[in-house]
């Protein structure tokens, strides 16, 4: 994708993303702490894990996944934060947002997550464009949950050659769809 369009992209990502958080209402299914959780997944509640990845013709998709750990529901929307990290604990990069990837498109959609239930995003770090000598080695990812404030750490070994994307964290589909 070239630098013009995935501003473009990234910027009407922005701009759809506060039309529906603004216009998102939450339901749910069960009692009342289901449909309205009083509170947005943070970092106590969720713990990140690698779920799968895979090859594409750019580089590589990874599905990561976010389970709710906490005693209680708490609702999700929108994009997680990721920062790759190096082995000197500096920031190597962010990873844009994005509606698309090689599986498909997402919008944004309130999740109402119950204890110990998942759910997933999906990072799509670039090749690069044949010049690896800008590409860095990652010690591990920053993820900070949409609304959060905290960072988790996730150990993730893989190049980061300054070009990566994230979907809107999801909780009704499998992460790679067969």
């Amino acid at each position: 994708m070239s630098s013009a369009r995935f501003r473009i992209v990234a910027l009407t990502a922005v701009a759809v993303v506060g039309v529906v958080v603004i216009g998102a209402t939450l339901t749910g299914t069960s009692g009342a702490s289901a449909r309205h959780p009083t509170h947005a997944c943070s970092a106590a509640d969720l713990r990140p894990h690698l779920l799968e990845s895979r090859p594409v013709s750019v580089g590589t998709i990874y599905a990561i996944g976010l389970t709710n750990v906490g005693p209680s529901a708490c609702h999700t929307m929108s994009f997680a934060t990721v920062r790759f990290v190096g082995a000197d604990g500096k920031s190597l990069g962010a990873a844009m947002p994005s509606f698309s990837d090689a599986v498909g498109v997402f919008f944004p959609t309130p999740i109402i997550m119950g204890p110990k239930t998942l759910a997933f995003f999906r990072l799509t770090v670039d090749k690069g464009a044949g010049n690896n000598a800008s590409c860095r080695e990652t010690s591990y990812l920053e993820i900070t949950a949409p609304a959060g404030t905290v960072p988790m750490r996730l150990p993730f070994k893989a190049a980061y050659c300054g070009s990566a994307y994230v979907i809107p964290v999801d909780g009704g589909v499998p992460p790679f769809p067969n």
